[in-house]
């Protein structure tokens, strides 16, 4: 309710400011046409209204088990993983002839606790992972979106050294390809494919010496049920993970294929949650692993239940 009243004596601000700075123009140049007054008055408005230009996001995952790249960190008893982080948006125009339509800088922290005390040698013995992202999103002219990480990942319980990674992201929005060529199906936003890579900037990795991985992925999405009251999305993401010769450097290949990983996924919004704490959604999720050689411990098959909440304001 509170948030409510504030748009509410915001908006009036704005109409009242608008109103005031054009009684000299009407007086002076007679009355403007409706489509020359109301671009002012948004003017106007936008400089009062928060325009949402700063989000906070976040959520809570609980999974069977903790496989990062193909490689298992950890598959046996509760596996949580928080992780909130805040949003600035830079600018957003769409409509813009410039190669660059939007920029979005945001810092993000992530964590992973193990029930099961993953390689602890301090304490405390639970907390396997905390690290620190730092990102920034570009999206470009035709369907484009570009994103850089610096990931700073550290292990509270002692189980590894710190690691640095650079991530490098190229995604594809094909939406507008699928709708002309005529294939329209509810919910369904194209194949959604992105090229991904990961460049180890420092050495001091757990259990191996990685220095470069990358991976190709699609993340289709569909609506199977189509209710008014809770709707449901499923979504069926592919991904296919490669590292360079030195990557895994457990078999006596030199692999460089790391995994496959395909599942489904259902995700609906959390409505009973008041907008005023922001917009909530749920999921629950199963997928399947098929580890590479090289990148295999000790099972050819992983399959891999989930779900979570999450949260943006």
């Amino acid at each position: 309710m509170f948030t409510q009243y504030i748009k509410r004596i915001t908006t009036t601000l704005a109409i009242t400011t608008f109103i005031c700075s054009s009684t000299q123009l009407l007086a002076s140049e007679g009355e403007p046409a409706v489509e020359e007054v109301l671009p002012n008055f948004q003017k106007e408005v936008d400089k009062i209204i928060n325009n949402g230009k700063l989000s906070l996001f976040g959520g809570i995952d609980v999974t069977t088990a903790y496989y990062s790249r193909g490689q298992k960190y950890e598959d046996r008893g509760v596996i949580i993983q928080p992780w909130v982080g805040v949003n600035v948006n830079i600018f957003n125009e769409p409509e813009t002839n410039d190669f660059v339509k939007s920029l979005d800088v945001y810092g993000l922290w992530w964590g992973s606790i193990h029930g099961n005390r993953t390689d602890a040698s301090n304490s405390p013995e639970s907390f396997y992972e905390s690290d620190y992202i730092f990102g920034v999103t570009a999206g470009l002219d035709g369907g484009f979106t570009f994103n850089s990480e610096y990931w700073y990942e550290t292990s509270p319980n002692g189980g590894w050294d710190e690691i640095h990674d650079l991530f490098l992201k190229l995604s594809y929005d094909d939406a507008e390809f699928w709708k002309s060529a005529g294939f329209e199906y509810p919910g369904f936003s194209g194949l959604q494919p992105f090229f991904k890579t990961c460049i180890r900037l420092n050495n001091e990795a757990p259990g191996s010496e990685e220095h470069g991985y990358f991976w190709l992925g699609i993340n289709p999405t569909f609506d199977l049920l189509q209710s008014e009251t809770i709707p449901v999305t499923f979504s069926t993401p592919v991904t296919v993970g490669f590292g360079d010769g030195d990557f895994y450097g457990k078999g006596s290949g030199n692999d460089d294929f790391g995994y496959i990983d395909t599942g489904i996924r259902a995700s609906a919004p959390l409505d009973f949650i008041s907008d005023e704490f922001g917009n909530w959604s749920g999921y629950v999720g199963f997928h399947l692993q098929y580890i590479g050689e090289d990148a295999r411990t000790n099972r050819t098959w992983m399959p891999i239940g989930c779900f979570g909440l999450s949260f943006s304001y």
